[in-house]
């Protein structure tokens, strides 16, 4: 094995002063320089106040100065009872903050419950509002059918007592040109469902009279077949399809037989058709135009004496 000569010389890193800037072997070399070195310590005490100071580094929680090394080292108290203190803050404004946002949608939640009740007692207030309106113009309707009436009763009665009293029975039937068949409930059927109006309905059973003399007691002559031979005792008289006269007290035979032409169904049919929308919805102002006269023939059954009346008034002879 051949054996080299050369001897190996160690890699020695060499320092400089950060003072008198002299190379400096070793890194202890360096500090026992710094310390003895009577040209280096002129130098070092020559350096300013001012660069002393600007060389050190200021906490910002216990107002000490510290060179960079030692601040690095500096484990301030005040500083960890500052973080502990900002931490708890911010805990509490983050419970707070999440206390304000629960107590925000409890008000929230209650105005809306408010808004609903507050809503619904409204309408329920309009709905009372509207159904006492509607009590109200079906009573100011009532009033005016029953004036109506009253006034065409008062002229019936006035007419009657001017009538001469020589009047006799027999005089009155020679009066009846035509005949009627008070039994033909299809044919009357069929005149109702044709030609019985809105507007004879919304004269309930005066109206009714009206429809029943001009459209029904004629012949096609346009003779009257049906009269009042006795106003005061509400008596009527007509021909029958064999000639033989028959009377009729309080129109109880001709009611009867608009009655079985089914008059009431009829009346309810062409009411409600008057009275709904395209929407299926009920008009609220034809409905109390209307409620009251077409209950009023409705109950032709039990109670005819408007039916009654006017006949009196339109058949007298």
């Amino acid at each position: 094995m051949i054996k080299s000569n050369l001897k190996i010389k160690p890699f020695i890193i060499k320092m400089e002063c950060q003072f008198c800037e002299k190379i400096i072997s070793t890194k202890g070399n360096l500090n026992y320089h710094q310390k003895t070195s009577k040209t280096c310590l002129k130098i070092q005490q020559k350096k300013s106040e001012r660069d002393i100071e600007i060389d050190l580094t200021n906490c910002d929680y216990c107002n000490k100065s510290f060179s960079t090394q030692n601040f690095r080292k500096h484990s301030c108290k005040n500083k960890i009872i500052f973080e502990t203190k900002k931490e708890k803050d911010l805990e509490f404004q983050k419970i707070l903050k999440e206390k304000d946002l629960e107590f925000q949608k409890i008000l929230e939640k209650k105005d809306l419950e408010f808004q609903k009740i507050l809503k619904e007692k409204e309408l329920e207030f309009q709905r009372i509002l509207e159904k006492k309106d509607l009590e109200i113009q079906k009573l100011q309707t009532e009033i005016k059918l029953k004036d109506e009436i009253y006034k065409d009763e008062h002229k019936t009665i006035r007419k009657l007592a001017l009538q001469p009293k020589t009047t006799t029975t027999n005089n009155n039937t020679n009066n009846i040109v035509g005949s009627f068949n008070m039994n033909d409930t299809e044919k009357i059927k069929n005149i109702i469902q044709n030609e019985f109006s809105i507007d004879d309905i919304i004269e309930g059973q005066k109206g009714l009279a009206k429809f029943a003399v001009n459209k029904i007691l004629k012949d096609e002559q346009g003779n009257l077949c049906y009269i009042c031979t006795d106003p005061s005792r509400k008596i009527f008289k007509y021909k029958n399809i064999d000639g033989k006269v028959v009377k009729d007290v309080d129109s109880q035979k001709l009611t009867n037989a608009f009655i079985d032409s089914e008059i009431k169904n009829i009346t309810n049919c062409k009411t409600m058709t008057y009275w709904t929308k395209d929407d299926g919805s009920q008009d609220s102002e034809k409905f109390s135009c209307m409620s009251l006269p077409a209950s009023e023939i409705m109950n032709l059954k039990f109670d005819n004496s408007s039916f009654r009346d006017q006949l009196v008034v339109l058949t007298s002879s």
